[in-house]
């Protein structure tokens, strides 16, 4: 090992997940407090909540070989002597780093987390982001204006035709058959000059308890962001959504909590006719300017050609039903293989953009797509998460839980890649793969 490796193996080899862990485990016994039946159980809640926890750390494909991994390419060929082995050595992973004893089964921690209130995973996030605060990682996050940026999407996490629960969305199709489905508003921290996307917080979609009507993501979303003001009432947060949040309603909203916003807008949606008058009346701010050399490398663009332009209108009505609320529109195209322009897209914002640094906010605007690609894409298909298997559905609010406690798991990731220098390394191939922790799929990063 060189002297990277062994340096990252010091004291601080696990210094930061065991921290993260012990957060977590600390509120679970929270929880395990509010529930007065949790003590007349043979298990404990706490316990219950970490078992499930370490199925999404360790990223175990499916409830199937929790506990009892197997081999992917061939299960046949593993001798009962090697299943043991790793058997014990998972158990072991998990009573050291969550504090469990016992070792409980699947069906166990399942019908637990069936009980618990989905609300009740806010206090996860809540302590989560105090460590966050308290290691000033808040910095790494903002931007030239002092604002941090915080994307917000919805993404299904379960569909099916037969399976549901009361908070089961409905979908009623003309054939007179039905679907079920459970759906999530997510937002998370990002930033323009870096990959990283910290979960901020999750929101179900379906339905409550007595109710009649399916949710919808623009309430959900809006339930969410009452909740990231009250648990963030000083954090200057510039809001990135798609065009399905830029109404009204929405907007004053986001006015009424004190967040700024950068909000797509579909392209003959709201404000394609304000340039077109604009550019007839002559007003030099509905005119194309080119990208500048710096803002061309700045979006990795090619040398020889500056291939995108932006224009700017500020105090300009959001719609037609809302003149009295003001945004400043930006638009931005792109020269196409042809020679032809393409517009790649068009947002509302509160920020105090203009012609001359309308490819700064376009840039953050274009960073929404991080909530897409390196959170809910990357959970279903790249890192073993496995955010869409059927874990179990229950009765009540598993399947809700089961999504909370998914982007837990994705926020420890995240939060271990950017301070724990252990993490680090192992990712850099300083320290061998055999010296860290292995999961059912190999691409886990836990340190043991």
């Amino acid at each position: 090992m060189n002297q990277r490796g062994r340096e990252a193996t010091g004291n601080h080899r696990r210094v930061v997940m065991e921290r993260l862990l012990q957060i977590c485990r600390s509120v679970f016994i929270q929880l395990e407090a509010s529930y007065p039946k949790a003590a007349q159980c043979q298990y404990r809640l706490r316990d219950c909540l970490s078992m499930a926890l370490s199925l999404f750390v360790f990223k175990y494909p499916s409830l199937c070989q929790y506990l009892t991994p197997s081999d992917e390419a061939d299960p046949k060929v593993i001798s009962a002597v090697h299943r043991q082995r790793r058997q014990q050595r998972a158990r072991s992973n998990i009573r050291a780093l969550f504090a469990v004893q016992p070792i409980l089964t699947d069906t166990t921690f399942r019908h637990r987390l069936d009980e618990v209130r989905t609300s009740a995973f806010e206090r996860v996030f809540q302590a989560l982001f105090k460590w966050v605060e308290q290691t000033q990682l808040w910095s790494e996050f903002e931007t030239a204006h002092g604002t941090v940026l915080v994307a917000l999407d919805g993404t299904g996490v379960f569909s099916s035709s037969t399976i549901h629960c009361d908070h089961c969305r409905i979908t009623n199709h003309r054939d007179g058959s039905r679907t079920y489905s459970h759906q999530v508003v997510t937002a998370a921290v990002v930033h323009p000059q870096t990959s990283a996307a910290l979960p901020l917080g999750v929101e179900p979609i379906g339905r409550a308890d007595g109710a009649t009507k399916n949710d919808c993501e623009p309430e959900a979303a809006k339930r969410l962001l009452r909740r990231l003001r009250t648990r963030h009432p000083h954090l200057r947060m510039v809001i990135l959504a798609d065009a399905l949040y830029a109404t009204g309603p929405m907007v004053q909203l986001l006015q009424e909590l004190n967040m700024e916003w950068l909000l797509a807008v579909k392209p003959r949606q709201h404000q394609r006719g304000i340039f077109t008058y604009a550019a007839r009346a002559g007003l030099p701010e509905a005119r194309w300017r080119p990208a500048t050399p710096q803002e061309a490398t700045q979006e990795r663009l090619p040398k020889d050609r500056h291939t995108l332009e932006y224009r700017c209108l500020s105090a300009r009505p959001l719609n037609g039903q809302h003149p009295e609320l003001k945004v400043t529109v930006l638009q931005c195209q792109r020269e196409t293989k042809q020679g032809g322009r393409r517009v790649v897209g068009e947002w509302v914002t509160t920020l105090p953009a203009s012609i001359k640094n309308s490819a700064l906010f376009v840039r953050y605007a274009r960073r929404r797509w991080l909530i897409e690609n390196c959170i809910f894409k990357t959970m279903k298909a790249q890192t073993g998460m496995n955010f869409e298997h059927h874990y179990g559905h229950g009765k009540h609010a598993l399947c809700d839980n089961r999504a909370q406690l998914m982007m837990v798991a994705a926020l420890l990731d995240q939060l271990c890649s950017l301070r724990c220098p252990y993490f680090q390394a192992v990712r850099a191939g300083a320290i061998p793969r055999g010296r860290r922790c292995g999961s059912a799929n190999g691409s886990s990063s836990v340190p043991v």
